[in-house]
């Protein structure tokens, strides 16, 4: 409700000859933790849809419901397929343990290739970030922080990465 009074007040902190420069580098930090956001959507999606097409080929019982679950936890890396992964096992095993074995390969399937092959690309092309830059600082925020780690590790990094450039533009224009 109070959003625009507290920009306000915010920016009338700022001394008026930095404003600008303030301006201009906090909606950039906001492009590319936006851009980060839909990147991360994107991924939910494929792996909603490909979950649900793989449990509808092997005709496990709520297919749809059990991707769009799994969809919507994939927003938590590593820790939220697996909420889709234990009904679909399950179900599976209700009809079939052989089915079962198919929907455990395929889960695994679908996250090697959103973890290794789409994330790094999708995340690095919407965010600005090298595809390895990604896989490192989710290795290391997850071996630091756990879980939130993860979460948090890229929009960190791209912070850090516009932060640098800023201040290297800034530190190159003196020296000129």
């Amino acid at each position: 409700k109070d959003k625009e009074e507290f920009k306000t007040k915010i920016y009338l902190t700022i001394p008026k000859k930095q404003r600008r420069e303030v301006k201009e580098l906090a909606l950039e930090i906001d492009r590319a933790l936006s851009q980060f956001i839909r990147g991360r959507l994107i991924l939910a999606l494929y792996v909603g849809i490909a979950t649900t097409i793989m449990l509808l080929i092997l005709n496990i019982e709520f297919a749809v419901i059990i991707g769009i679950i799994t969809g919507i936890a994939d927003i938590v890396p590593y820790f939220g397929p697996f909420l889709g992964f234990l009904p679909a096992v399950f179900f599976a095993l209700l009809n079939n343990p052989i089915k079962a074995l198919w929907v455990a390969i395929l889960f695994v399937g679908i996250q090697w290739i959103e973890n290794n092959v789409l994330a790094p690309k999708i995340i690095g092309e919407t965010t600005g970030i090298h595809p390895v830059t990604i896989l490192l600082s989710l290795i290391i925020g997850g071996g630091m922080f756990g879980v939130m780690g993860m979460i948090f590790s890229v929009p960190v990094i791209a912070v850090f990465k516009i932060l640098f450039g800023f201040f290297m533009e800034k530190i190159r224009r003196k020296n000129i």
